[in-house]
């Protein structure tokens, strides 16, 4: 299939309204790369095509950052030069307890995408049955095929999914625009920025945790993903034949998920 962009208003089941922007494309169209971090526009400029990635979180001392897990090729992004953070693990350390997250990849032998459940790490003598990771970046599991009565009840859903240990790090309700990642039933990848009813006020403007469950839902996902959001989220696309940079704010972001060039010159931009 050939890469497609979207730009909808959706109205979930709730009777929430969002304005999405979204990429659909097939698996091996995509990598993950360091991002530019100086400004928003700059990270437009790059002539990227795609969302910010996943989660970058405190550690339990308070000093610095650990990220997400973020995979290129079989690489870590600690291994790539341009990345200001580094990191290879895919947990965020609470003191002495590791919670892993999940991680949506693609295979570059099978050439199609799958889904990795709390994974701590992946390196390429550990790598959990996937031995050609062509790319792969974690986050929190959105449960796309389950059906919750409410908000409540997925919440319940999702913390005891994660054995409760992340309720000190993710703010699961809290309305802020957000990114996500999904593998939709016919294997195409899907990738959304969601933002709020005004999209440049990325806080107590977007949608929570449920609200993207819901979205993941509605575009037919098997397996979904929530990456990072809050005043990182931002997505650049092609508008009039010229780049496009929508963001919420200038938050510096450390990692990308884009369409591979030669596949954002054979896109589809549907702004209808």
């Amino acid at each position: 299939m050939s890469a497609k962009f979207y730009q909808r208003q959706v109205t979930l089941t709730n009777g929430n309204v969002f304005n999405t922007k979204f990429y659909i494309a097939d698996p091996m169209d995509f990598c993950v790369e360091p991002a530019p971090t100086d400004t928003s526009i700059s990270w437009a400029n790059a002539g990227a095509f795609g969302t910010n990635a996943s989660f970058f979180m405190q550690q339990s001392s308070g000093k610095g950052f650990m990220t997400a897990l973020h995979i290129f090729r079989n690489k870590n992004m600690a291994e790539y030069s341009g990345n200001a953070e580094g990191g290879n693990q895919n947990c965020a350390e609470v003191g002495n307890d590791q919670t892993a997250m999940d991680i949506i990849y693609c295979n570059g032998t099978t050439k199609k995408a799958g889904l990795l459940e709390k994974t701590a790490e992946w390196t390429p003598s550990n790598n959990h049955g996937v031995s050609n990771m062509e790319w792969g970046i974690g986050g929190i599991n959105v449960l796309p095929t389950n059906t919750y009565v409410n908000e409540s009840t997925f919440l319940t859903a999702v913390k005891q999914y994660y054995n409760n240990k992340l309720n000190s790090l993710i703010q699961f309700d809290t309305k802020t625009s957000r990114t996500a990642i999904g593998i939709r039933s016919d294997g195409s990848i899907i990738l959304v920025a969601v933002f709020g009813p005004n999209i440049n006020v990325p806080l107590n403007n977007g949608p929570t945790m449920y609200d993207i469950h819901l979205l993941m839902k509605y575009f037919g996902c098997t397996k979904a993903l929530c990456l990072d959001g809050s005043s990182c989220t931002r997505i650049s696309y092609k508008e009039n034949g010229t780049l496009k940079g929508k963001d919420a704010g200038q938050r510096t972001v450390y990692c990308r998920i884009r369409l591979l060039v030669n596949v954002a010159n054979e896109c589809t931009w549907d702004l209808s």
